[in-house]
């Protein structure tokens, strides 16, 4: 039937892995944040309610542990919905992030035991600062004054919603770089034409058939016959795909052992590679075809010619370092990214082989896709009958080598929004509170003639400057992480000011429309209504 080449079977990604669960922690740590604060801000409405259980016995630990325990019944709680989430949302994450999801491994005593261990240690820890704040005062005070003091608590709070924006612009930066370094990769010069061309996996057809070559040939002439195919080259190895190894070389001293890339004479012009000295394999010239134990022309890459310092490579002659076999270079093509962008473009040798198992190249006419499928599978048929007929597209191939990039940038760009959703519901909820905190204050301001726009500059200002902080602490940890991710490409994007600048404009920009509604509320607000506060 037919198939598309490049089926793999499934391996874990352990550096995607790995970064998911720093993820996860980082966002469990953003949702305890937004607990603490809330629990911390809504303290006031239980002023009473500890003060009368201190009064009737009550001691501290015990009051701890209510509020510790009712922490880590909402983290249960949460856990469990989670679950139900997971249960119903796996298959669509699993498509949206391309990997495959088994939920089998779930169903197991240790993994639940390990959940709900994971779950009740999260509602400790978020639970302790606020048991501690809320049974910091002396009961009498808290009946008389009916407030709490707690010294430092405010900044606190904003240093914690700050940490909440850090990591959040830490993840924004991330996913722009990556799309910036995904978009280079796929609008750089690679050397070579990836457009409009399609491989047909030809082992199948060397298997089936005694000569391989003859059946290849017979294949490649019956194609050239219809207009919407341009050129057919057959190939051992491809871009994205690979080559064969080939033996240590010696010039001029220097020993080094490159890749052999296997080609017949159309190879050049179907791939568009480009001379850039010399001369291309000649079809006619039976003397360009590769011979074991005597002398082979090849053609060779830039870099081959600057690693062994060749000034005039045209004729050079060299030799395997066994001395068995010799090669004569007849032509210098532009270095091409044989592999990824995570490896640097190294040495590479071109001879004109016959080897079987190759690769058929199709270029074919721009805007006929599906009319050339459908010529190039006819003809495979009439030629090879049952054989399976195998291809895949060029740029598919290529697209392959950055799955685990392309999974990584899906995965960065959807907790980053579940980041910044998580750090906007605590900067909302705090603002609430703070603003509300002040309402006598902004009546007696607007009394005494402060316009809206003064007193929503002052509110604003409040939470911008725990913002632009974050910005700040955020930049060079983003600096840092993205430099180190760019340094697993050979080529890569340089790391600009305008990213930060963009993320941080991105940062701002949300952070105010999520303060902006409460304050103009409150800015707008009658100042007697205010007054009559409390």
């Amino acid at each position: 039937g037919e198939t598309k080449m490049g089926s793999y079977g499934v391996h874990g990604n352990q550096k995607l892995v790995l970064t998911l669960v720093a993820i996860g922690i980082l966002l469990l740590v953003m949702a305890s944040i937004n607990y603490i604060n809330l629990t911390t801000a809504r303290s006031s409405n239980r002023v009473k309610e500890i003060a009368i259980k201190q009064l009737s016995g009550s001691s501290l630990n015990q009051l701890r542990m209510q509020v510790i325990s009712e922490s880590v019944l909402v983290s249960v709680i949460s856990l469990l919905v989670a679950m139900t989430l997971i249960q119903l949302t796996h298959n669509i994450f699993s498509q949206f992030a391309s990997i495959n999801i088994s939920l089998n491994g779930l169903n197991q005593i240790v993994v639940w035991s390990l959940m709900l261990g994971g779950g009740i240690s999260l509602g400790i820890i978020a639970g302790v600062y606020p048991a501690v704040y809320l049974t910091s005062n002396q009961p009498m005070t808290l009946m008389k004054k009916g407030k709490m003091r707690f010294s430092g608590n405010s900044t606190f709070r904003s240093g914690l919603m700050t940490l909440q924006f850090t990591l959040s612009i830490v993840m924004i930066i991330a996913i722009i770089t990556n799309l910036r370094q995904m978009n280079y990769i796929q609008t750089a010069d690679l050397g070579f034409d990836k457009e409009y061309i399609v491989s047909v996996r030809a082992t199948s057809i060397a298997s089936g058939y005694k000569n391989g070559y003859a059946s290849r040939a017979a294949f490649k002439e019956r194609l050239l016959q219809h207009p919407e195919i341009q050129k057919v080259s057959c190939s051992w190895g491809n871009p994205g795909m690979g080559t064969f190894a080939g033996p240590t070389f010696e010039i001029n001293g220097i020993k080094k052992n490159f890749p052999m890339l296997g080609v017949d004479p159309d190879y050049v012009a179907c791939m568009g590679l480009q001379i850039i000295d010399g001369r291309d394999f000649n079809g006619n010239n039976l003397a360009d075809r590769s011979k074991f134990f005597r002398e082979s022309a090849v053609i060779v890459n830039e870099e081959m010619v600057e690693t062994f310092g060749l000034r005039n490579p045209i004729g050079t002659i060299f030799y395997s370092s066994d001395r068995s076999l010799q090669f004569v270079i007849i032509g210098v093509v532009k270095d091409f990214h044989l592999k990824s962008f995570h490896e640097k473009i190294g040495p590479l040798l071109l001879a004109w082989t016959d080897i079987e198992g190759a690769n058929i190249n199709i270029k074919f006419q721009t805007n006929s896709t599906s009319r050339a499928l459908q010529t190039i599978e006819s003809e495979f048929k009439n030629l090879f009958g049952s054989a399976p007929f195998e291809y895949s597209f060029m740029d598919d191939i290529l697209d392959r080598q950055y799955k685990n990039d392309k999974q990584l940038a899906t995965m960065i760009g959807f907790f980053a929004g579940l980041a910044v959703i998580i750090a906007c519901l605590g900067l909302f909820a705090l603002s609430s509170y703070m603003v509300s905190r002040r309402v006598k204050e902004i009546g007696v301001r607007k009394v005494l003639g402060a316009s809206v726009g003064t007193i929503y500059s002052m509110l604003s200002w409040d939470f911008m400057k725990w913002i632009l902080l974050a910005i700040v602490v955020a930049s060079p940890i983003a600096w840092f992480l993205m430099k180190m991710w760019l340094s697993t490409f050979a080529y890569h994007i340089e790391l600009g000011a305008d990213v930060f600048v963009m993320a941080a404009l991105i940062a701002i920009g949300i952070a105010m429309l999520t303060v902006t509604g409460q304050s103009l509320k409150v800015a707008r607000a009658n100042p007697v209504d205010s007054l009559k506060y409390e």
